[in-house]
């Protein structure tokens, strides 16, 4: 398991190599996270530090954005993608199950991996590379 981890740590690494800087990260202190919108929709002010949980996705740990206890927010984490931001480390967008022209699918529960978010650039994202997906078009001869 841990060489597997390894292997998509460094596939990630060569793809976010060759991405262009989409924003300098604000200084955030990874671990301490108060301030959260849950998956439900309502935005949490945690009382403690590690409010919301950490989880592995098999790629890397990060902040889930659930907080303790929600049904709805679970449900949302069951039945929607998530798109895990890489440099701040935390679920940050969900969005349905679907498949795109080129036939990558975003799966219900399953983690897709972006190079920034909204919450560590200081520019608004307009676009987001998924990782994945462009592992995807790669292996398609899309790149």
């Amino acid at each position: 398991m841990q060489k597997m981890e390894a292997e998509n740590l460094e596939k990630a690494g060569e793809i976010l190599g060759s991405l262009p800087d989409n924003g300098k990260p604000k200084g955030l202190n990874l671990d301490v996270t108060t301030t959260m919108t849950c998956a439900c929709g309502h935005t949490i002010h945690a009382l403690t530090p590690d409010f919301f949980k950490f989880m592995s996705d098999g790629v890397l740990m990060f902040q889930n954005n659930v907080c303790p206890g929600c049904k709805e927010g679970e449900r949302a984490d069951r039945e929607m993608a998530r798109f895990v931001c890489i440099n701040c480390k935390r679920a940050w967008f969900r969005i349905p199950p679907t498949k795109d022209a080129t036939g990558f699918k975003f799966e219900a529960g399953k983690s897709y991996h972006t190079a920034g978010c909204p919450h560590c650039t200081d520019d608004t994202i307009k676009a987001v590379k998924i990782i994945e997906k462009m592992l995807h078009d790669k292996k398609l001869g899309r790149t």
